[in-house]
């Protein structure tokens, strides 16, 4: 029987945990390296540059495209709300949350990854 290349199992793989989280394969594939980036070369976003999405239904980070929930903070001296904005949670780390087999991590007897 032939071997399947690496490359194809990985992008089975991304294609199962698109299917699972209801999610493109190209938002799976920016999170991995997102997160990739941020482990091991401390990249990291301060989440300035705010937009809406084409659709209007949802809020993303220009720099990163970490898609950001909207939420309101009301002014006691005035009668406005403050808007701002906090990164809604990637598929990433509900697996984490859930200990999903689809990630491949076991946690180490120290409690790490």
């Amino acid at each position: 029987m032939a071997r399947i290349p690496c490359s194809i199992e990985m992008y089975y793989k991304m294609v199962e945990i698109a299917a699972k989280y209801e999610i493109s394969i190209a938002e799976v594939q920016v999170t991995l390296i997102r997160d990739s980036l941020e482990k091991l070369y401390g990249f990291g976003c301060k989440h300035k540059d705010i937009r809406i999405s084409k659709q209007g239904t949802s809020y993303y980070c220009k720099r990163c495209w970490r898609f950001m929930k909207k939420m309101r903070r009301p002014n006691p001296k005035k009668y406005e709300a403050f808007d701002y904005f906090v990164p809604q949670k990637t598929f990433l780390e509900l697996m984490r949350e859930e200990n999903d087999p689809l990630l491949g991590l076991q946690p180490d007897q120290r409690g790490g990854e």
